[in-house]
């Protein structure tokens, strides 16, 4: 937003420019959180579930918690073990949300954040190669596998 601040940019393409940080943030990050679930442990460098393992919620385990009574009993449980003691209770969460559909929800609530973020560009007034660079950004958060 800087940038087109200092580049002289009208005002509705800079709240443009706030709107696709803002959206492309939010899409990255539950992209991130579904990685957590679904990723490669080789490829991310950590082990899947290890959010749940550490206590921290994501986009998936929010869902889940908040629609599905079996799984928020079950996270508490796991929340209530001695981390050194989750391995075990994490692999069934897991499996309980990803059989759940909520990584499905969650790909979809992401694209679709993502998508409106590329469209918010997409109908900025001078097209550049720097907004090419930052559509070709968001459709990589998509497809990101690490």
């Amino acid at each position: 937003m800087s940038g087109a601040l200092l580049g002289g940019a009208k005002e509705k393409d800079i709240n443009t420019l706030y709107s696709f940080g803002k959206n492309l943030g939010l899409g990255f990050q539950i992209f991130d959180d579904i990685l957590d679930f679904e990723g490669d442990e080789n490829q991310l460098g950590k082990p899947v579930g290890n959010d749940l393992k550490n206590g921290i919620m994501t986009y998936p385990s929010l869902l889940a918690r908040d629609r599905n009574k079996n799984i928020k009993k079950d996270i508490e449980e796991l929340f209530n073990l001695p981390k050194n003691k989750r391995e075990d209770a994490v692999t069934s969460v897991v499996k309980e949300i990803k059989s759940s559909g909520f990584i499905d929800e969650s790909i979809s609530k992401a694209s679709k954040i993502i998508e409106k973020a590329i469209e918010d560009l997409e109908s900025v007034q001078k097209k550049n190669i720097f907004i090419d660079s930052l559509i070709d950004l968001a459709k990589f958060s998509m497809n990101r596998d690490k």
